[in-house]
């Protein structure tokens, strides 16, 4: 369940950084890139400590 919320997550945030970039609105941009790598960071962490799930 909780993979799928975070899988739900990028995949919003890849779409809101797609129309961003569109947009060329660079803070929101800068913003929505840092939301992914911290969403990364959080999978990263969360896979290194439960390699079985």
């Amino acid at each position: 369940m909780k993979l799928a919320r975070q899988n739900e997550a990028e995949e919003c945030f890849l779409e809101a950084l797609k129309l961003r970039k569109t947009k060329e609105d660079f803070s929101l941009i800068d913003s929505t890139q840092k939301a992914l790598n911290l969403l990364n960071e959080l999978e990263w962490k969360a896979s290194s400590e439960n390699p079985d799930v």
